[in-house]
């Protein structure tokens, strides 16, 4: 079985909701902190 590999990216933003929605929907997304 091959292994999964996983990168974590970090972005700041003005207004967290802004942000959260967005890339809480984008494909490949695992989960999404506030």
């Amino acid at each position: 079985m091959a292994k999964r590999k996983y990168e974590k990216v970090v972005f700041a933003g003005g207004c967290f909701w802004c942000i959260v929605s967005p890339f809480d929907k984008k494909e490949g997304t695992i989960e999404v902190k506030y």
